[in-house]
């Protein structure tokens, strides 16, 4: 494991631990808006990858990640993604279909990791 401390003053004020075991990396998936209207223009970004056991994304990661969705909206987007071409990130958006209420699930998926799924209402 690495730390590392920022001071200012003599005072920590920041503090980032890194590790180069990835046996506890694991997947992630986070959406900028929890909910958006349904008018089939409001959309948002939800994006994912690979982060070691810190947080911290994992920048050589590999292998695809496939992306899916259930309720009434659409992804904007591609649907898999090369961890190797995208720097072990990506994202898509979600729009609303006009005038249908409720909420999306998107799901990402990874061979090695289970798959997270993030909800975004459709208001």
């Amino acid at each position: 494991m690495l730390r590392i401390d920022g001071y200012i003053r003599g005072k920590r004020v920041i503090s980032r631990s890194f590790t180069g075991d990835r046996t506890h990396d694991r997947l992630w998936v986070t959406a900028d808006d929890a909910a958006i209207a349904a008018d089939g223009i409001d959309s948002t970004r939800v994006a994912f990858g690979i982060a070691d056991e810190f947080g911290n994304t994992r920048p050589a990661a590999d292998g695809v990640i496939t992306v899916a969705l259930t309720g009434p909206g659409k992804i904007v987007g591609d649907t898999t993604f090369d961890l190797t071409d995208s720097g072990a990130v990506g994202a898509v958006w979600v729009r609303g279909v006009p005038g249908q209420h409720g909420s999306v699930q998107l799901t990402v998926s990874h061979p090695a990791f289970d798959s997270k799924s993030i909800v975004v209402g459709m208001l």
